[in-house]
């Protein structure tokens, strides 16, 4: 892939990523106001964010389609990985003193990077 062609694909999943990370914070907020507990509102807001990110993606990032049940089985197991990496740096560098925004800043960031590359690279790696 051209060094374009992969800036231009990295802002529209950004721009994805974005819209998902507004979708589950907004999601997670309503349910917890409803009265769900803080591991069911995250759960539940986490899997209508990466639906969303999925099918968006999909189509706007990688256009591919969106309706393939293996392609968004390993959309979910790369998610869970971003996921786990964004957990592990926030409690590792807040373990050791760093600011936890700061800290949670930086393991999204550390996700983010990971998402886009096992997306790219496995996910919607063109066959």
């Amino acid at each position: 892939m051209r060094s374009s062609a992969i800036r231009s694909t990295f802002a529209r999943y950004l721009v994805t990523g974005g819209v998902a990370a507004i979708i589950d914070v907004s999601v997670f907020s309503y349910l917890n106001s409803l009265g769900f507990t803080i591991l069911v509102a995250a759960t539940i807001s986490f899997l209508v964010a990466c639906l969303f990110n999925y099918i968006s993606t999909s189509i706007f990032v990688f256009a591919a389609d969106w309706r393939s049940v293996a392609r968004g089985l390993s959309f979910l197991a790369a998610a869970l990985v971003g996921l786990l990496i964004n957990v592990l740096i926030t409690s590792c560098l807040a373990a050791y003193g760093v600011w936890p925004i700061l800290a949670k800043i930086v393991g999204i960031g550390i996700a983010f990077i990971a998402n886009f590359s096992m997306n790219s690279l496995i996910v919607f790696r063109r066959r």
